[in-house]
């Protein structure tokens, strides 16, 4: 799997601060065998047989989303509708979703469903 730090332009990574590329190598490092493993059975539930690449590129944008958390904390990031299955399936794996949380944020990133209905909370997000 492509690592973050690898990819990351270098003038993003220049201005990065020790503490932030520590947390993104942890997001790198992070096992999501047990995660994919459970979300491929729910794929296969639903008649949808994903490829590895599909995969590989779903953990990749996971690991992007928990990476822009980690570089900007001030401001709510919404979930893309391609990676909310595997966010979805990594907080059902409750402790190792918690650690990652508390190993890179420094606290517990929640998950606040957005609701498109609240035109204000989706114009904020957006």
């Amino acid at each position: 799997m492509k690592k973050l730090l690898q990819i990351i332009r270098p003038e993003i990574l220049s201005i990065l601060s020790e503490k932030q590329k520590r947390a993104i190598q942890v997001i790198d490092d992070e096992d999501f065998s047990q995660v994919k493993k459970k979300l491929v059975e729910e794929f296969k539930k639903q008649n949808f047989f994903p490829d590895d690449e599909y995969l590989e590129n779903g953990f990749l944008a996971l690991k992007q989303y928990y990476a822009v958390a980690v570089i900007d904390q001030l401001n709510m990031h919404a979930v893309s509708d391609k990676v909310d299955p595997f966010w979805h399936m990594h907080i059902l794996f409750t402790e190792q979703y918690y650690n990652l949380s508390m190993n890179t944020l420094g606290f517990y990133m929640h998950h606040d469903p957005l609701d498109h209905d609240n035109t204000d909370k989706v114009d904020f997000i957006v």
